[in-house]
């Protein structure tokens, strides 16, 4: 199994710069919705549960 096969090129971040934890987990969360379709907000709650 190739790596592609579990992420999309879309998805991947390459030149993602965050100041903080929360940020990253905000930027990471945006990237999620657009590909997903779930909302920024839930994604971003899940991931910190």
């Amino acid at each position: 199994m190739d790596l592609s096969d579990l992420i999309s090129v879309s998805a991947i971040m390459p030149a993602l710069k965050a100041n903080s934890k929360k940020q990253l987990l905000q930027l990471l969360s945006e990237r999620a919705a657009a590909i997903s379709g779930i909302p920024e907000r839930e994604v971003f709650d899940t991931v910190l549960q």
